[in-house]
């Protein structure tokens, strides 16, 4: 309900949302995130500042995924999902 708060409020303006979000409080981190998810839904890539795309371009996310489901395996014992 708050993700959605936040984008409605914002009408589904990015920066507006994230704003929102993150000022209410709480669980900011995962609120924003859905809020973001929204206003991508509805306004597209185009929406994202291009420093903000510039800043998690070329990170290497496909590793530091995988070795997070690694350490997960690890810790619990398994040796697959």
């Amino acid at each position: 309900p708050a993700a959605i708060a936040a984008f409605s409020v914002a009408r589904g303006w990015l920066r507006e949302a994230l704003r929102v979000a993150i000022n209410a409080g709480g669980d900011t981190d995962s609120v924003a995130s859905m809020a973001g998810g929204l206003c991508g839904a509805l306004r597209g890539l185009e929406e994202v500042p291009p420093e903000w795309l510039r800043r998690v371009e070329g990170l290497p996310l496909k590793e530091l995924a995988s070795g997070l489901v690694e350490l997960r395996l690890r810790l619990s014992g398994a040796s697959t999902f």
